[in-house]
This record gives C-alpha cells, structure tokens and sequence, in this order.
C-alpha cells in the first residue's frame, strides 16, 4: 500500500485503530486525510479520528473516536 484513502479511514470502526507504514510524506498526507474526514463526517458513527506519527519507523495510526451517547 502506498497511501491511505477515504476508504481505508471509512473502514476503522469507531474505537479501534488501523496502522500504516508509508513513506513519511504520505504519512503526512493521510493525517491531513484523516482531520478532512473528520470534518466531513465520513462515518456518522465517528466523532473524530485521532493521529499518531512514528516518525522513526515512518507509522501512521488512525484512531476513530466514536460518539458519545448519553
């Protein structure tokens, strides 16, 4: 793989996490992917996706934060 889609961060259900190891400037993109899809509301069942960056190893997780329900 090398890059992250819409579809890809489509496919994190909400409070689990996916983990790529991509180029660094791909990771860069796919965390600028994820915040998009954030405020796209992509998955209506995700609040947010939160990123973390492994810079050494060139690892992107995506985390899909699901809504709160009260």
């Amino acid at each position: 793989m090398d890059r992250v889609t819409v579809e890809d961060i489509k496919k994190i259900e909400p409070g689990t996490s996916m983990s790529w190891t991509l180029p660094p400037n791909k990771c860069l993109s796919a965390k600028n992917l994820a915040y998009e899809c954030s405020f796209r509301r992509v998955n209506p069942r995700v609040m947010k996706y939160k990123v973390s960056l492994n810079r050494k190893e060139s690892k992107i997780t995506i985390t899909a934060i699901p809504l709160k329900t009260e």
